[in-house]
């Protein structure tokens, strides 16, 4: 840890402050820190059940420690997987902060949190389960009560007068282990396998865009991708016309993506199925999960990028045996060489790959 435990921000059941749930992965769940409700979205936005009220709200003798503004606040889950939170900013500062320039990723720090507010989250979860608000994927699964430490994170999702983006670039080169004859690059096989399975169970599954897109040397392979990826934040219009244009340019002008593909290929160049799991892999697949928050400007042609989510990803707790898995699910069933069951009909149209 590299400051003492009393010199931490900390949050409890007592502080002036509003928790407002915003959204969960399967390590982790991420609260907006506010001083009052709606005040980190607008009152467009303000959904009290989502808000968690600690009972120093609205006391006139206590003040928001001036560490919080601006911050997400994100906590542990309790999952076997999951490495202890000082162990993992540990990670972060010594071995994949010193990978980027500061400028371009998501600053974070350790903050103090009691055991008295993780249960009265982990209660609000319970809540969110009971009025089927939570997505079932997650349900029965809570924070960590006995992990007194959470992840303070500059929030790069709400900026008024800007567009905000963010996405997972993902696999931005091949996987070493993938076979020869591939038609599709790993993310495009994960998000196939993925689309097939919701279709069998009656769901739908929006189409993704070819991570190999994002370091395309062509300008029009890229603007595809930047026009799926503003997509889902401002749907078909002229704004979203102008915000494409403008993501499109500074993607490919800017080297933090070509970054990012080179410290894959360096890190990882035997691929799931050979690796030994060494550091440099779990670093490989640290960047291959990260997340690109893009704060786009309406007035002007100065887009902030940074890239967060950058949990050091551990081999422990039966991730090793989920890699391996995964990659060998892919190559048995045909999803990179385009051989999967009922391929005749439904042929790849995304992958840059299939292109080439």
């Amino acid at each position: 840890m590299s400051q003492p435990k009393d010199a931490l921000a900390r949050l409890d059941e007592s502080s002036p402050i509003f928790l407002r749930y915003l959204a969960e992965g399967a390590a982790n769940v991420v609260y907006y820190l506010c001083s009052s409700p709606g005040a980190a979205l607008g009152d467009d936005d303000f959904e009290p059940d989502n808000y968690l009220q600690p009972s120093g709200v609205g006391r006139s003798d206590l003040m928001p420690d001036v560490r919080f503004k601006g911050k997400l606040l994100r906590l542990r889950k309790a999952i076997p997987s999951a490495v202890s939170v000082i162990d993992a900013q540990q990670k972060y500062e010594s071995l994949i902060r010193p990978l980027f320039m500061e400028s371009s990723i998501v600053g974070q720090e350790l903050c103090d949190v009691s055991r008295g507010l993780l249960e009265q989250c982990n209660g609000k979860l319970r809540q969110f389960e009971r009025d089927s608000s939570r997505n079932v994927s997650r349900f029965g699964v809570y924070l960590n009560e006995n992990e007194h430490f959470g992840i303070l994170i500059n929030d790069m999702s709400y900026d008024e007068g800007h567009v905000s983006v963010e996405f997972k670039p993902k696999w931005l080169v091949q996987s070493p282990s993938a076979p020869a004859d591939s038609q599709r690059c790993r993310t495009c096989a994960m998000q196939a396998r993925k689309r097939s399975k919701a279709k069998k169970s009656g769901l739908t599954k929006d189409t993704d865009f070819c991570p190999l897109a994002l370091t395309h040397n062509s300008m029009e392979v890229f603007s595809k991708a930047a026009e799926s990826l503003v997509s889902r934040v401002t749907g078909p219009s002229l704004e979203a016309a102008s915000v494409v244009d403008k993501l499109s340019m500074f993607l490919y002008k800017n080297p933090l993506l070509q970054h990012l593909k080179d410290l894959q290929m360096k890190l990882d160049r035997e691929g799931p199925l050979q690796t030994n799991f060494s550091e440099d892999f779990s670093l490989a697949m640290t960047i291959r999960d990260c997340t690109l928050f893009l704060k786009i400007p309406s007035s002007n042609t100065n887009i902030e990028a940074r890239l967060g989510d950058l949990d050091f990803k551990s081999p422990v707790g039966g991730k090793a045996e989920y890699w391996k898995k995964t990659e060998q699910q892919l190559i048995d069933e045909g999803w990179y060489t385009c051989t999967e069951e009922g391929s005749a009909t439904a042929k790849e149209s995304m992958c840059v790959l299939a292109h080439l």
